[in-house]
């Protein structure tokens, strides 16, 4: 079986800001720089005749390439917190791929989550980690943000647990339309 997301990597640039948050929270276990990335869709585990045929699904997506910054911090689990997440500022180009990836998927059966996307970064997962602790480091780097950069493509992620963290191969990866071509498909018209 075959566990698989879809995300978007991040540039070397963003990681080396990311890595410069880490630390300074006990009970955080901090992500490797090699599995920052931005999820799209979790798929799950499936057979490799499903996975070819998510494969063939995904790379009929066409949507324009855009710019996004990482913006904020928070965390997930408000009683017990499990995670602690950099946020996406908002762009409606990125929630519509996250939509397109829904419906492909949707369409030859795949079910996805059906939780509200909430783009983010995976920092750290904790365990242990006191709550006005949590809170009191999500605020204190409430205040980051990442420089722009640009998002031309996305991926069809392997994800292979392990000890410690999981390890994250790119099975496929897809290109987004450059304005370019979106002005000359739509001057064709």
């Amino acid at each position: 079986m075959l566990r698989l997301f879809t995300g978007i990597s991040l540039p070397a640039s963003i990681t080396q800001s990311l890595l410069l948050l880490q630390g300074g929270l006990q009970g955080a276990r901090w992500r490797p720089e090699a599995n920052f990335h931005i999820t799209l869709a979790f798929i799950g585990e499936v057979d490799g005749n499903a996975a070819r045929e998510i494969d063939s699904a995904l790379s009929l997506i066409r949507a324009p390439a855009f710019d996004l910054r990482l913006k904020g911090m928070g965390q997930f689990g408000k009683d017990r917190p499990h995670t602690l997440w950099v946020g996406v500022e908002e762009n409606g180009l990125l929630s519509h791929l996250a939509q397109k990836h829904a419906t492909a998927l949707g369409n030859i059966g795949v079910k996805v989550e059906r939780r509200k996307f909430v783009p983010h970064v995976t920092l750290a997962y904790l365990r242990d980690a006191r709550k006005d602790a949590v809170n009191s480091f999500a605020a204190h780097h409430a205040g980051y943000c990442s420089e722009w950069f640009h998002v031309n493509s996305w991926a069809l992620f392997l994800s292979r647990l392990g000890k410690g963290a999981s390890h994250y191969s790119v099975r496929a990866e897809y290109q987004l339309e450059s304005a370019h071509e979106d002005f000359e498909v739509e001057t064709a018209q």
